[in-house]
């Protein structure tokens, strides 16, 4: 999987953002600040990163589109 590394404007976070949720919105994990991810990064930027197992929502449920 591939992720872009961005920072979070409130805090200087590192933030690792899957290729696929560019463009989404998200909070920062450490802040919780709101951040808007790019639609499109350089692909220079992308790295390879660990694989996903399962995601989950808020409550802890697993969410549907979890990757195994």
């Amino acid at each position: 999987m591939r992720f872009a590394v961005l920072h979070c404007r409130h805090c200087a976070q590192h933030v690792w953002v899957p290729e696929e949720k560019l463009g989404l919105a998200g909070k920062c994990p450490v802040c919780g600040e709101r951040m808007l991810t790019p639609p499109v990064v350089p692909p220079d930027i992308l790295i390879e990163g660990p694989p996903i197992l399962v995601e989950f929502d808020e409550a802890g449920q697993a969410l549907s589109s979890a990757r195994t």
